[in-house]
């Protein structure tokens, strides 16, 4: 198939949704005010049969379509190809990639290299390993309906399906408001960076020193866990459970509201609940889900019979990530 022209950008949202997340779309039903963020109706549902028919005879989905008396159409779509929605897309990024797409001569983008250079730069100097783009982190002075052509989501899935420097973990239109209160709908995308030194050359997002602190929090049915909060708010959550009768408990809730202070064998023995048996305060930390990486960040002090959590502690992601529990899972992110 040839790609001789620029999409637009609905068009490009549609195929990467199914081609990525087939799962937002597959199996649900869609009414056509719902389907607009995907296929844009102007003036009546059967622009939006045209788009899935063609789609159709092309076997790359199916669908079914159901108008009421009141004049409302309800689709559901389902036997999404997500592969072959993969390859169409590619073969276009491909192109656009190359600067081999045509538009028009007083509306054409910037080169594919300048437009990447404002994603990473971007990326570069952003604190989150995860980021959340939308375009005005590209160009700052998008708006909402811009006619100029604004390659939005050519630039964030060439990055990834193409290049392989960043990971697509999430795409959406989410609902604001303008400085005059009128809603517009703005494109978003959640990226994982997969290839620090084609973002920055100093890979500062790994590199960058962090204060982290240690929450206790209850997730329901009096189940708690630690939780790891940053400064640039990413969080992370520890894989045990905390039992409130339990040592692991009782200690890291006391560590946690006295940073910088010696806690003693004997201390935990006869002042926190369930630790009368307690014989080793290194074991019960490790029960927290600390390895070795994560006891020299956290703790000043560590031993059999006395423990002391660092005050104040800052990290890197960098070093975060040589944890074995983050690289085993038993430590992962958890979304804002």
């Amino acid at each position: 198939m040839k790609h001789n022209n620029y999409w637009p950008q609905a068009q490009l949202y549609l195929y990467a949704t199914c081609a990525l997340f087939p799962e937002k779309i597959s199996g649900r039903t869609l009414t056509t005010d719902q389907l607009d963020e995907f296929i844009p109706h102007y003036f009546e549902s059967d622009e939006q049969s045209e788009v899935l028919d063609r789609l159709k005879s092309l076997r790359f989905l199916d669908y079914k379509r159901t108008d009421y008396s009141d004049g409302i159409a309800e689709f559901v779509i389902d036997d999404i190809d997500d592969g072959k929605f993969t390859d169409y897309l590619y073969e276009y990024l491909e192109k656009f990639r190359n600067d081999e797409l045509l538009g028009d001569a007083s509306n054409k983008p910037e080169p594919f290299k300048a437009l990447q250079k404002r994603l990473y730069a971007y990326l570069s100097d952003s604190t989150r390993t995860e980021p959340v783009i939308n375009p005005t982190n590209i160009w700052s002075d998008w708006i909402a309906g811009d006619m100029r052509q604004r390659p939005f989501w050519e630039v964030i899935l060439t990055s990834d399906m193409v290049n392989s420097d960043t990971k697509t973990l999430d795409i959406g239109i989410s609902a604001t408001k303008n400085s005059i209160n009128d809603e517009i709908s703005v494109p978003f995308a959640k990226l994982a960076i997969q290839n620090p030194a084609a973002i920055a050359s100093d890979t500062k997002i790994y590199t960058k020193r962090l204060a982290a602190n240690l929450e206790i929090r209850n997730f329901g049915n009096n189940e708690r866990k630690l939780i790891l909060v940053l400064e640039n708010e990413q969080s992370f959550i520890f894989h045990d459970s905390l039992r409130t009768d339990m040592p692991p408990h009782s200690l890291m809730k006391h560590l946690i509201a006295n940073p910088g202070k010696q806690t003693t064998i004997s201390y935990v023995r006869t002042k926190l609940d369930g630790c009368a048996d307690v014989k080793n305060l290194s074991e019960v930390i490790r029960d927290c889900d600390f390895d070795k990486t994560l006891k020299d960040i956290f703790f000043d002090e560590m031993s059999r019979t006395s423990v002391r959590l660092r005050q104040n502690p800052v990290v890197t992601m960098d070093e975060l990530y040589k944890s074995s529990h983050f690289k085993s899972g038993r430590i992962v992110s958890l979304p804002l």
